[in-house]
């Protein structure tokens, strides 16, 4: 069965490949991409002075879409498969991903003892609940995260013990695929502690057991580790700290957060339909419990520090919650009545239902999002190449498509690629619940002299980026627009108060 799955997986990349150059929805995957080839490049020459590594959710992603860029573009494969579009290579992480993750789902519903029918089952809305496909499909390192999770609770649920150093090998892995399961490595590294203890006691043997055990899981994470810290000056990534800082949103009243929160569950909850009903096994199995402990610890971090985040992207961050429902699920066909197995066997085939009627509007919803960031993000990075002096700098927040597509010095006011940017919102925007974020911004433009905006218009809206770089000074003048009056990016030419006549 794992070979008929393998091929099927690698068929659907197939027929992936054969729709065209790939697309992904989101301007965050070209991040990746840009970052590989600069670390092939040498440097950075969008982003002067900065490391690949920074902007780098996933350091493991990163390295991995980088080894495919130096794989198959490189002197002998290159020779072979000719010139491509690095989006191939991107596609390729991906896919590997989604075939590392669909394994894993297969895996576990053989350790809970699945009939064949309960594994398709499984294997089926572990792809299609929700917005699954979409999430997978995005260019990022969510179905690596989702792979990964999948794993660590195979191990953790496999009878035989030796897996246990593999399994410690995988939690010093998990925090530098998403930052966020740190929680999880921490807990099974706890259980596996517990089950240590159990079986031998509080003897030597058992200290001795749990002391490799340790060792292994820090061996994992030490090269992630160092990489971080010799690249970016910290030994994790800073994404999220960059992003938290500049949308200010843990200043906001405690009501507007846990509304923000309670409305993006109830959509993630919706979304998944009938397969969001397995949440209720989880009290079932120690593993189930390690989940309700990750969710309560996930969602109260996003509650205090970042609540608009779990809206970002169709819920795309609480997707990594998914893996953990496939478990509770799986958990209940071994060793439990024929009524549980027979009752968990039916709402999985309901939920496969629910989610295939409505998997024609997700995947038209996924293309659809994917065709027009590609091309809104094209359309302005073409124009800006043909338009714009070779040299000008760029005031920009999707740092990206832009550094990917072109060779102009980008200036990213998030702070994701230009560090400068978040120590700015730290102590200007952060501390006043976003309502000096303009004046952050100016001090941005001030320091790094662009001479031209990059903005889309909905986030013009929001934030107020043109009107209050024009209160603080700033000439800006529009230069060109995309075909729809009302969204897609601007490109505003600036000029520094400083260099302003009296006349003008």
């Amino acid at each position: 069965m794992y070979v008929l799955v393998l091929l099927a997986v690698l068929l659907s990349a197939a027929l992936s490949a054969l729709a065209g150059t790939p697309t992904f929805p989101f301007d965050d995957a070209y991040i990746t991409l840009h970052n590989a080839q600069a670390m092939w490049q040498g440097a950075d020459i969008n982003y002067p002075g900065t490391a690949p590594l920074h902007g780098a959710t996933s350091a493991i992603h990163l390295a991995l879409v980088a080894a495919l860029l130096g794989a198959l573009q490189g002197p002998f494969l290159g020779a072979v498969l000719g010139e491509s579009s690095p989006l191939w290579e991107l596609h390729a992480a991906m896919w590997l991903g989604i075939a590392v993750y669909v394994l894993g789902v297969l895996r576990l519903a053989s350790i809970h003892q699945a009939s064949a029918l309960q594994a398709f089952l499984l294997v089926a809305c572990g792809l299609v609940a929700g917005q699954m496909p979409h999430q997978l499909l995005n260019g990022l390192e969510t179905g690596w995260a989702l792979a990964a999770l999948v794993w660590a609770l195979v191990l953790l649920s496999e009878p035989e013990r030796r897996r246990t150093g593999w399994l410690a090998l995988l939690c010093g892995q998990l925090p530098f695929l998403r930052p966020e399961l740190a929680v999880v490595s921490v807990g099974v590294l706890v259980l596996l502690a517990w089950r240590t203890i159990d079986e031998h006691g509080s003897t030597a043997l058992a200290r001795r057991l749990i002391l490799r055990m340790l060792l292994i899981a820090g061996a994992g994470a030490v090269p992630w580790l160092l990489w971080y810290g010799l690249s970016t000056g910290v030994p994790y990534p800073s994404t999220i700290a960059a992003k938290r800082a500049f949308f200010a949103e843990s200043q906001l009243p405690a009501v507007i957060r846990q509304t923000w929160v309670l409305n993006s569950l109830s959509m993630f909850v919706s979304s998944l339909g009938l397969f969001s009903l397995t949440a209720l096994l989880l009290v079932r199995t120690r593993a189930g419990w390690l989940g309700l402990v990750f969710i309560g610890i996930f969602v109260g971090a996003y509650v205090t520090q970042f609540p608009g985040a779990l809206a970002h992207y169709e819920q795309r961050y609480l997707y990594v919650l998914v893996p953990f429902l496939l478990n509770a699920a799986a958990s209940c066909w071994a060793r439990h009545p024929p009524l549980v197995r027979a009752g968990v066997t039916v709402l999985l085939a309901l939920s496969l239902a629910q989610s295939l009627w409505q998997l024609p509007v997700r995947l038209d919803f996924h293309r659809s999002e994917s065709a027009r960031s590609v091309r809104e993000l094209d359309a302005v990075a073409d124009w800006c190449r043909r338009n714009l002096p070779p040299h000008s700098v760029l005031l920009i927040h999707d740092a990206g498509y832009l550094a990917y597509a072109t060779s102009f010095k980008l200036l990213d006011m998030v702070g994701l690629k230009t560090p400068a940017s978040t120590a700015v919102h730290r102590t200007v925007t952060w501390p006043s619940g976003g309502d000096r974020r303009g004046e952050a911004i100016h001090r941005i433009a001030e320091a790094g002299r662009p001479d031209y905006l990059v903005v889309l218009a909905g986030w013009d809206r929001i934030f107020s980026i043109t009107p209050d770089l024009q209160q603080h000074g700033w000439r800006v003048e529009l230069q060109w627009r995309g075909d729809d009056p009302d969204s897609g990016y601007r490109v505003y030419k600036l000029t520094a108060p400083h260099a302003l006549t009296p006349a003008a």
